[in-house]
């Protein structure tokens, strides 16, 4: 796969957690000034997030794929 921004080629990997617990992407404008260790995920949900894995991320959970860019340091996340 190619980089979007700079058009090299993207490493296939797989993205995981240490702690088995799940990933979110929230938008800038919902953190501010919250304290993140107090998202739910339906607080993420209600502020316009994205939950990325929706069960505890193990060896028996859903892989999330991604992709990796030496170049300029971006991962494109599937979910």
């Amino acid at each position: 796969m190619k980089c979007p921004k700079c058009n090299e080629e993207m490493k296939k990997g797989e993205i995981m957690s240490q702690t088995g617990v799940w990933l979110f992407w929230q938008p800038d404008e919902s953190c501010q000034g919250l304290n993140k260790m107090r998202y739910t995920k339906a607080t993420v949900h209600k502020n316009g997030g994205i939950v990325l894995e929706s069960s505890a991320m193990n060896h028996t959970s859903k892989k999330l794929i991604g992709f990796h860019c030496e170049e300029c340091k971006t991962v494109i996340i599937n979910y």
